[in-house]
Protein backbone atom coordinates (compact mmCIF):
# COMPACT_ATOMS: atom_id res chain seq x y z
CA UNK A 1 0.00 0.00 0.00
CA UNK A 2 1.45 3.32 -1.09
CA UNK A 3 1.25 6.07 1.48
CA UNK A 4 0.62 9.59 0.20
CA UNK A 5 3.63 11.76 0.85
CA UNK A 6 2.99 15.04 2.67
CA UNK A 7 3.10 18.10 0.44
CA UNK A 8 6.30 20.06 0.64
CA UNK A 9 5.76 23.71 1.49
CA UNK A 10 7.54 25.97 -0.94
CA UNK A 11 9.63 28.53 0.86
CA UNK A 12 9.39 32.04 -0.54
CA UNK A 13 11.67 34.99 -0.11
CA UNK A 14 10.46 38.11 1.69
CA UNK A 15 10.20 39.87 -1.66
CA UNK A 16 8.04 37.07 -3.05
CA UNK A 17 5.77 37.14 -0.01
CA UNK A 18 5.41 40.93 -0.23
CA UNK A 19 4.52 40.63 -3.90
CA UNK A 20 2.02 37.86 -3.18
CA UNK A 21 0.29 40.08 -0.60
CA UNK A 22 0.15 43.07 -2.95
CA UNK A 23 -1.07 40.94 -5.84
CA UNK A 24 -3.73 39.39 -3.62
CA UNK A 25 -5.01 42.80 -2.55
CA UNK A 26 -5.13 43.98 -6.16
CA UNK A 27 -7.08 40.86 -7.15
CA UNK A 28 -9.56 41.21 -4.31
CA UNK A 29 -9.95 44.95 -4.96
CA UNK A 30 -11.12 44.04 -8.44
CA UNK A 31 -13.81 41.79 -6.96
CA UNK A 32 -15.17 43.85 -4.07
CA UNK A 33 -14.88 47.25 -2.34
CA UNK A 34 -11.70 47.75 -0.33
CA UNK A 35 -13.72 48.24 2.85
CA UNK A 36 -15.10 44.68 2.57
CA UNK A 37 -11.76 42.89 2.22
CA UNK A 38 -10.80 40.88 5.31
CA UNK A 39 -7.50 39.47 6.49
CA UNK A 40 -8.79 35.92 6.01
CA UNK A 41 -9.66 36.61 2.39
CA UNK A 42 -6.30 38.27 1.83
CA UNK A 43 -4.15 35.48 3.28
CA UNK A 44 -6.16 32.83 1.44
CA UNK A 45 -5.64 34.64 -1.86
CA UNK A 46 -1.95 35.22 -1.14
CA UNK A 47 -1.39 31.67 0.09
CA UNK A 48 0.23 32.71 3.36
CA UNK A 49 -0.35 32.17 7.06
CA UNK A 50 -1.93 34.85 9.23
CA UNK A 51 1.29 35.13 11.23
CA UNK A 52 3.18 36.04 8.06
CA UNK A 53 0.72 38.83 7.33
CA UNK A 54 0.71 40.24 10.86
CA UNK A 55 4.49 40.22 10.93
CA UNK A 56 4.28 42.92 8.26
CA UNK A 57 1.03 44.75 9.01
CA UNK A 58 -0.90 45.40 12.20
CA UNK A 59 -4.22 45.35 10.34
CA UNK A 60 -5.76 45.11 6.88
CA UNK A 61 -6.14 48.90 6.93
CA UNK A 62 -2.37 49.33 7.17
CA UNK A 63 -1.97 47.34 3.96
CA UNK A 64 -4.77 49.23 2.24
CA UNK A 65 -3.10 52.49 3.31
CA UNK A 66 -0.03 51.61 1.24
CA UNK A 67 -2.24 50.59 -1.66
CA UNK A 68 -4.16 53.88 -1.52
CA UNK A 69 -0.97 55.92 -1.21
CA UNK A 70 0.39 54.34 -4.38
CA UNK A 71 -2.80 55.13 -6.35
CA UNK A 72 -3.65 58.55 -4.92
CA UNK A 73 -3.79 61.36 -7.47
CA UNK A 74 -2.40 64.00 -5.12
CA UNK A 75 0.47 61.97 -3.65
CA UNK A 76 2.05 60.70 -6.85
CA UNK A 77 3.95 62.43 -9.62
CA UNK A 78 0.70 63.36 -11.37
CA UNK A 79 0.62 66.79 -9.74
CA UNK A 80 3.95 68.43 -10.51
CA UNK A 81 4.37 71.96 -9.19
CA UNK A 82 7.31 72.44 -11.55
CA UNK A 83 4.82 72.83 -14.40
CA UNK A 84 3.17 75.88 -12.82
CA UNK A 85 5.85 78.36 -13.86
CA UNK A 86 5.63 77.14 -17.44
CA UNK A 87 1.84 76.99 -17.72
CA UNK A 88 0.82 79.88 -15.51
CA UNK A 89 -1.43 79.87 -12.44
CA UNK A 90 -4.77 79.70 -14.25
CA UNK A 91 -3.86 77.05 -16.80
CA UNK A 92 -2.17 74.94 -14.13
CA UNK A 93 -5.28 75.09 -11.93
CA UNK A 94 -7.49 74.00 -14.84
CA UNK A 95 -5.15 71.21 -15.92
CA UNK A 96 -4.96 69.89 -12.35
CA UNK A 97 -8.75 69.55 -12.14
CA UNK A 98 -8.86 68.02 -15.62
CA UNK A 99 -6.16 65.56 -14.57
CA UNK A 100 -8.17 64.59 -11.50
CA UNK A 101 -11.22 63.92 -13.68
CA UNK A 102 -9.27 61.72 -16.08
CA UNK A 103 -7.59 59.90 -13.20
CA UNK A 104 -10.94 59.15 -11.56
CA UNK A 105 -12.43 58.10 -14.88
CA UNK A 106 -9.74 55.52 -15.65
CA UNK A 107 -8.46 54.55 -12.20
CA UNK A 108 -10.77 52.12 -10.42
CA UNK A 109 -8.41 51.75 -7.44
CA UNK A 110 -8.58 55.50 -6.83
CA UNK A 111 -12.38 55.46 -6.77
CA UNK A 112 -12.30 52.42 -4.47
CA UNK A 113 -9.86 54.16 -2.15
CA UNK A 114 -12.21 57.13 -1.75
CA UNK A 115 -15.05 54.79 -0.80
CA UNK A 116 -12.72 53.06 1.68
CA UNK A 117 -11.92 56.41 3.28
CA UNK A 118 -15.62 57.16 3.68
CA UNK A 119 -16.42 53.72 5.09
CA UNK A 120 -13.51 53.37 7.52
CA UNK A 121 -12.66 55.29 10.67
CA UNK A 122 -9.21 53.76 11.08
CA UNK A 123 -5.97 55.54 11.88
CA UNK A 124 -4.77 54.62 8.38
CA UNK A 125 -7.57 56.69 6.84
CA UNK A 126 -6.73 59.68 9.03
CA UNK A 127 -3.06 59.28 8.16
CA UNK A 128 -3.59 59.30 4.40
CA UNK A 129 -5.92 62.31 4.68
CA UNK A 130 -3.41 64.24 6.80
CA UNK A 131 -0.55 63.46 4.42
CA UNK A 132 -2.63 64.59 1.45
CA UNK A 133 -3.37 67.89 3.20
CA UNK A 134 0.29 68.46 4.04
CA UNK A 135 1.49 67.58 0.55
CA UNK A 136 -0.84 70.11 -1.06
CA UNK A 137 -0.61 72.94 1.46
CA UNK A 138 2.14 74.69 -0.52
CA UNK A 139 -0.07 74.68 -3.62
CA UNK A 140 -3.03 76.13 -1.74
CA UNK A 141 -0.76 78.71 -0.10
CA UNK A 142 0.34 79.86 -3.55
CA UNK A 143 -3.24 80.35 -4.72
CA UNK A 144 -4.28 82.03 -1.47
CA UNK A 145 -1.54 84.57 -2.10
CA UNK A 146 -2.58 84.88 -5.74
CA UNK A 147 -6.18 85.68 -4.77
CA UNK A 148 -5.26 87.86 -1.79
CA UNK A 149 -7.31 91.03 -1.68
CA UNK A 150 -9.97 89.78 -4.10
CA UNK A 151 -12.43 88.66 -1.42
CA UNK A 152 -12.44 85.14 -2.88
CA UNK A 153 -11.91 82.18 -0.53
CA UNK A 154 -9.92 80.10 -3.01
CA UNK A 155 -9.31 77.30 -0.48
CA UNK A 156 -13.06 76.92 0.02
CA UNK A 157 -13.77 77.13 -3.70
CA UNK A 158 -11.11 74.49 -4.39
CA UNK A 159 -12.61 72.20 -1.75
CA UNK A 160 -16.08 72.51 -3.30
CA UNK A 161 -14.79 71.88 -6.84
CA UNK A 162 -12.75 68.81 -5.88
CA UNK A 163 -15.52 67.40 -3.67
CA UNK A 164 -17.99 67.85 -6.53
CA UNK A 165 -15.69 66.04 -8.95
CA UNK A 166 -15.25 63.18 -6.48
CA UNK A 167 -18.98 62.79 -5.98
CA UNK A 168 -19.83 62.89 -9.67
CA UNK A 169 -17.42 60.06 -10.46
CA UNK A 170 -18.40 57.98 -7.44
CA UNK A 171 -22.09 58.48 -8.24
CA UNK A 172 -21.95 57.79 -11.96
CA UNK A 173 -22.76 54.10 -11.54
CA UNK A 174 -26.03 54.97 -9.79
CA UNK A 175 -27.78 57.50 -12.03
CA UNK A 176 -27.33 60.82 -13.74
CA UNK A 177 -26.72 63.84 -11.52
CA UNK A 178 -28.44 67.06 -12.57
CA UNK A 179 -28.68 65.45 -15.97
CA UNK A 180 -24.93 64.84 -16.16
CA UNK A 181 -23.97 61.29 -17.15
CA UNK A 182 -20.24 60.67 -16.83
CA UNK A 183 -20.66 57.22 -18.35
CA UNK A 184 -20.87 59.02 -21.69
CA UNK A 185 -17.99 60.65 -23.54
CA UNK A 186 -20.21 63.62 -24.35
CA UNK A 187 -20.90 64.54 -20.73
CA UNK A 188 -17.33 63.75 -19.66
CA UNK A 189 -16.14 66.40 -22.13
CA UNK A 190 -18.95 68.66 -20.98
CA UNK A 191 -17.69 68.47 -17.38
CA UNK A 192 -14.17 69.43 -18.48
CA UNK A 193 -15.53 72.43 -20.39
CA UNK A 194 -17.62 73.51 -17.39
CA UNK A 195 -14.62 73.30 -15.08
CA UNK A 196 -12.48 75.29 -17.50
CA UNK A 197 -15.09 78.04 -17.83
CA UNK A 198 -15.69 78.18 -14.08
CA UNK A 199 -12.00 78.52 -13.30
CA UNK A 200 -11.52 81.11 -16.05
CA UNK A 201 -14.36 83.17 -14.56
CA UNK A 202 -12.78 83.00 -11.11
CA UNK A 203 -9.41 84.12 -12.40
CA UNK A 204 -10.91 86.85 -14.57
CA UNK A 205 -12.79 88.27 -11.60
CA UNK A 206 -9.67 88.03 -9.46
CA UNK A 207 -7.68 89.87 -12.09
CA UNK A 208 -10.29 92.65 -12.24
CA UNK A 209 -10.46 92.92 -8.46
CA UNK A 210 -6.69 93.01 -8.15
CA UNK A 211 -6.53 95.72 -10.79
CA UNK A 212 -9.18 97.78 -8.98
CA UNK A 213 -7.30 97.39 -5.69
CA UNK A 214 -4.09 98.58 -7.30
CA UNK A 215 -5.75 101.71 -8.70
CA UNK A 216 -7.39 102.49 -5.36
CA UNK A 217 -4.21 101.88 -3.35
CA UNK A 218 -2.17 103.96 -5.77
CA UNK A 219 -4.52 106.92 -5.37
CA UNK A 220 -4.61 106.58 -1.57
CA UNK A 221 -0.83 106.27 -1.39
CA UNK A 222 -0.35 109.43 -3.47
CA UNK A 223 -2.73 111.37 -1.23
CA UNK A 224 -1.01 110.15 1.93
CA UNK A 225 2.40 111.03 0.57
CA UNK A 226 1.14 114.49 -0.42
CA UNK A 227 -0.01 115.01 3.18
CA UNK A 228 3.49 114.26 4.42
CA UNK A 229 3.19 110.62 5.55
CA UNK A 230 6.39 108.67 5.16
CA UNK A 231 6.43 105.44 3.17
CA UNK A 232 6.72 103.19 6.21
CA UNK A 233 3.48 104.64 7.58
CA UNK A 234 1.74 104.29 4.21
CA UNK A 235 2.79 100.63 4.01
CA UNK A 236 1.43 100.04 7.50
CA UNK A 237 -1.92 101.69 6.74
CA UNK A 238 -2.49 99.99 3.37
CA UNK A 239 -1.00 96.64 4.34
CA UNK A 240 1.62 96.78 1.59
CA UNK A 241 5.24 95.73 1.46
CA UNK A 242 7.86 98.37 0.57
CA UNK A 243 8.27 96.76 -2.87
CA UNK A 244 4.51 96.84 -3.51
CA UNK A 245 4.36 100.50 -2.51
CA UNK A 246 7.36 101.30 -4.69
CA UNK A 247 5.50 99.84 -7.66
CA UNK A 248 2.56 102.14 -6.92
CA UNK A 249 4.69 105.22 -6.22
CA UNK A 250 7.74 105.13 -8.47
CA UNK A 251 10.51 107.56 -7.60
Amino acid sequence: MNEEKPKTRIRRTNEQVDKAICDALTTLAGQMPLARITVNQLIAEAGIEAAVFFKRYSSIDDLIYEYVRDHDFWLGETVSYRKMDKEGAERYYIRTLEGLCRHLDSNGPLRDSLLWELASDSEAVKKIADIRELENESLLAYYRKYFKGTGLDISGVTAVLIAGIYYLYLHRGKSTFCGLDLNTEKDSRRLLRLLSRTVHTLFAEAGKSTSDDSVRNSELARRMEAKGLDRAAICDILGLTPDELAALLPE
